[in-house]
């Protein structure tokens, strides 16, 4: 993975982190299913709705079977034969942002040329 630096001047650690995270994002980009289920609504009566967290028990998924995926995307669909909804889902990972800096971290330096009050930032 190559993370170009910007204008601002970059150090490593957020260089390795934001290669991290666009990893997680494209690995997450690359993981999805459609699944084609019975009815428009859930066990608890609820619709399928888009940006859902859904647990999936399926042994075809492997090292997936019990991960929790979020729905991206549902087609409904009714037919001579009933109703029948159309889920295409994604692990959480895909949506995985950038964190925010910690405040703690970082460092506010003074600058003698700046009075203060004086309007400049």
């Amino acid at each position: 993975m190559v993370c170009k630096a910007r204008a601002w001047n970059a150090s490593t650690e957020i260089l390795q982190k934001k290669a991290e995270i666009i990893k997680e994002v494209n690995a997450g980009e690359s993981d999805t299913l459609t699944y084609k289920v019975q009815g428009w609504r859930q066990s608890n009566g609820e619709l399928w709705r888009v940006n859902s967290v859904i647990g999936f028990k399926d042994p075809m998924l492997g090292p997936f079977e019990n991960a929790s995926w979020i729905t991206t995307q549902i087609t409904y669909s009714l037919s001579s034969s009933g109703t029948t909804s159309v889920m295409t889902l994604s692990t959480k990972s895909r949506f995985n942002l950038f964190s925010e800096p910690d405040a703690k971290k970082i460092r506010i330096e003074e600058n003698s040329d700046i009075k203060k009050d004086s309007g400049k930032t």
